[in-house]
């Protein structure tokens, strides 16, 4: 268990480490992965939040305690939670964590190529009931939003990594933050399981089973008015969710809402010169954060050639 941050007391469990994201990054597969080893417990409901959830590092201390309280004493405790990698939204999130949990605390940040990963989150959001086009989306997520509507404005700030993954590099040092190449993950899951837990310091014992992908969006049914309240409530993600069986969960889905479309797979190059520029400052600062000889994805692998450019650009 982490110590505490000697301005709080300390808690009777708090993690060993947080798993931060990125959302739509792979998150849930490696949540699986590692709650599936036997050296470390991780709450079966994914996205707890505790540090989001509670502003006082004291309320967030106790929030852990009940989530950990039947976790054996010999186990590493974990929060997966891609919550926690949402800035701006987000600011301070990190020095709380710190303050809650300790600088002993190790941190897993999952990657995925910016543009993939903003069509998966795109398409999530459709999935939701959100109706608007990616045009509309990105408009309003380069505008900065107008302070209601913030999940669109994240379309684009939750693929630039280096600029989450800066405050909890400060708040924990780099030794203490690990992240991780979803595209590799996904090439060599053994290996990178194994990776992250010697960096958690704990023996891998049980493989994944790679031919499983978690949270897959294509085919997923599209959530909307009052149905999707219900999933998305902890009530029905603490309490309903776990009793049910899969079967019926997914019998439900497809019987009583309709299935959204196969996601985008390839972004238009107008839409990829309204965020081309971000997001290759922000690989240039990644790559210089972790080590890499330069930046880790080709950003013109998802985009549209037979879409033109905005004459803007062309010029």
């Amino acid at each position: 268990m982490p110590s505490a941050d000697p301005s709080y007391p300390a808690p009777p469990s708090t993690p060993d480490f947080l798993v931060i994201g990125a959302m739509k990054a792979g998150s849930t597969s490696f949540f699986v992965d590692l709650n599936a080893q036997p050296g470390i417990y991780v709450p079966e409901d994914k996205e707890l939040g505790v540090l989001y959830h509670h502003a006082d590092p004291a309320d967030a201390a106790r929030a852990y305690a009940e989530e950990f309280a039947k976790a054996p004493a010999d186990k590493k405790l974990g929060d997966c939670t891609t919550g926690y990698s949402k800035l701006p939204e987000t600011a301070g999130l990190a020095e709380r964590a710190r303050a809650v949990c300790g600088r002993d605390c190790k941190i897993i940040y999952i990657v995925r190529h910016p543009i993939d990963r903003l069509l998966s989150h795109y398409h999530h959001m459709y999935s939701k009931g959100m109706e608007w086009t990616l045009a509309e989306s990105l408009d309003f997520a380069m505008s900065g939003g107008d302070g209601q509507v913030t999940t669109m404005t994240g379309l684009v700030d939750y693929s630039c990594y280096a600029m989450q993954l800066v405050p909890w590099r400060e708040a924990f040092g780099a030794d203490h933050v690990m992240v991780i190449q979803f595209e590799r993950y996904v090439k060599n899951r053994s290996a990178v399981l194994r990776e992250a837990c010697d960096f958690l310091g704990v023996e891998m014992r049980v493989e994944p089973d790679a031919s499983k992908a978690m949270n897959a969006s294509d085919g997923k049914p599209k959530v909307i008015n009052r149905f999707g309240q219900v999933r998305d409530s902890r009530l029905y993600r603490s309490v309903v969710r776990p009793v049910m069986p899969d079967g019926m969960k997914q019998w439900l889905m497809h019987k009583l809402i309709p299935t959204a479309p196969p996601r985008l797979r390839k972004m238009d190059r107008a839409n990829f010169e309204r965020v081309r520029e971000c997001f290759e400052e922000d690989q240039r600062q990644l790559a210089a954060m972790c080590g890499w000889d330069g930046p880790p994805w080709d950003l013109e692998r998802f985009v549209d050639d037979a879409s033109p450019a905005p004459e803007s650009a062309s010029a």
